[in-house]
């Protein structure tokens, strides 16, 4: 069992200047495009934690407390210059030719404090505070302290062609991209006695091909596929051995053997309007990315603590489905009724497990989401009353052949009231009330019912003055409720928020 209490005060500031300029060459359709741009940014913060790790054991119960206190600094700069030429070659086929060039440097230092070493100075002294600066450096915590300097240059050049035909509501489009990319990265760690270099290259080609075409007068359709293939390389800071074991329950470690990363990605898109009161829109996605880097997680159960590696892993794959539909009951377009029907299919995999030879056979997890919102929206002639009714469903269940992994099957549904009401005297009145009903959660007090309902009331004097009364979570129920799961591991969150409350605002508008 383990507690924690943060603290965090720090600052930090950013400095941009972008210039773009196009220039036309005279009788020409031809555009010359130039673009240059610096970032400056600084950051510092000052972290302190009160970390109490429990051991609950029968046979030797024990209790690991520290008061750590962190300080960070980092500061870096970018500069990027990108310069481009379109020519027309033809009133259907034009060319165009980019090359970016970036230069990016940080510095980052990460100083480690163990205060909890100093007489009195542990979990029960006042969080935020500091000893002398002789008897801090005195507690330096060198081998979980770092200093780090990254530097890239990246050198990108892409060639596009494009072909269209047509014009008006009736056109089609061709789309082929060569990006080429070379990165040269350099990353210096020094910790403690070490002092580390990694340099890594990348030089590439990758393509995007997209298609569309379009057919739309007063009735139609239209269409587009695409296909998107990328190469990336891995965080540098993966790439090393970082030594980190302040936290008594979690040590990380580098991995000098990962490899580039590749993404597939397939997508399209359909648009039906078949009459001025009915369109669909469906939308197909799916992703492959391989040697994605994952956490490899090695979980010792004696001792409770996790080693954290990151590795290659093939089979992260995603799909995604969605059918959008809309019908207009008048042909005034004063009501609505419309279905969004959605379908999400993700398979995570990942190493983790309680031994070595179980964390080397890769972990995989199917993930399905289906989700549905029905819709009816109708709205009065003089267009100053909106109301929308909504209900929805979602379901999600996961799947694995992983040894005790528990089938999940759980689901969220309820309704919606939107309404929107102007009132005389420049005055707006708006409020929506929810309701929430969540079963099939593993921890109990997430399957409950709750109900939110907030509210808004306005006055307008004149354009650019307004008074607004604002009343959130009036019933007072209102929590923040998440569900992930991947091939690592199911996770089930809830957060109290600031719940009911009253907010009177003044807005001026200046211009």
């Amino acid at each position: 069992r383990q507690i924690e209490e943060l603290k965090n005060n720090g600052h930090s500031s950013t400095a941009k200047m972008e210039i773009l300029k196009d220039l036309r060459p005279s009788c020409t359709n031809d555009i010359l495009h130039f673009e240059a741009s610096g970032t400056y940014e600084e950051c510092s913060n000052d972290l302190f934690r009160h970390n109490i790790t429990d051991y609950l054991s029968e046979a030797s119960p024990s209790t690991d407390s520290r008061n750590m206190y962190q300080r960070m600094t980092s500061y870096g700069w970018d500069w990027k210059g990108l310069t481009s030429y379109r020519w027309r070659l033809s009133s259907r086929n034009s060319l165009e030719m980019d090359f970016e060039y970036e230069h990016k440097k940080s510095k980052d230092n990460n100083s480690l404090f163990a205060l909890h070493k100093l007489s009195g100075w542990d979990c029960s002294h006042q969080i935020g505070l500091l000893p002398s600066q002789e008897d801090l450096l005195d507690v330096l915590d060198a081998n979980n302290s770092r200093y780090l300097q990254i530097q890239e240059n990246r050198y990108n050049g892409k060639l596009i062609y494009c072909y269209e035909f047509g014009e008006g509501h009736k056109n089609t489009k061709l789309i082929i991209t060569l990006p080429f990319k070379y990165d040269d990265k350099h990353l210096r760690l020094l910790q403690n006695t070490t002092d580390t270099l990694v340099k890594r290259t990348i030089a590439v080609p990758d393509v995007t091909v997209a298609f569309s075409h379009q057919n739309i007068e007063r009735t139609g359709y239209s269409y587009d596929v695409s296909y998107q293939c990328e190469h990336n390389m891995p965080s540098l800071i993966n790439l090393v051995n970082i030594h980190d074991d302040s936290n008594p329950l979690l040590t990380t470690h580098g991995n000098s053997n990962l490899k580039n990363t590749v993404n597939h990605m397939f997508s399209g898109n359909l648009y039906w309007l078949p009459s001025l009161l009915l369109d669909d829109n469906f939308s197909l996605s799916y992703s492959i990315n391989r040697d994605m880097v994952a956490m490899s997680a090695l979980y010792n159960k004696t001792t409770g603590r996790m080693d954290i590696t990151p590795r290659n892993v093939n089979g992260n794959n995603d799909l995604r489905m969605e059918l959008k539909s809309n019908v207009y009951l008048k042909r005034d377009r004063s009501s609505l009724f419309s279905n969004n029907l959605s379908f999400d299919w993700n398979n995570s995999a990942d190493y983790s497990g309680t031994d070595f030879s179980e964390v080397s056979q890769r972990s995989l997890v199917h993930n399905f989401n289906i989700k549905e919102n029905l819709t009816y929206s109708i709205m009065s002639k003089n267009t100053k009353c909106h109301l929308d009714l909504i209900a929805y469903m979602y379901c999600y269940h996961s799947t694995s052949s992983r040894l005790n992994f528990e089938r999940i099957n759980s689901y969220d549904f309820g309704g919606k009231c939107n309404l929107s009401v102007e009132l005389p005297w420049n005055m707006n009145l708006q409020t929506d009330i929810t309701s929430v009903s969540r079963r099939g959660y593993n921890y109990d007090e997430m399957n409950e019912d709750e109900y939110l309902w907030n509210m808004t009331l306005s006055k307008s004097f004149g354009e650019k003055i307004k008074i607004q009364l604002e009343a959130d979570d009036i019933l007072g129920q209102r929590k923040n409720v998440y569900r992930f799961v991947n091939a690592q591991a199911r996770t089930e969150t809830f957060y109290n928020n600031i719940r009911r409350y009253g907010m009177l605002h003044f807005i001026w508008k200046i211009n």
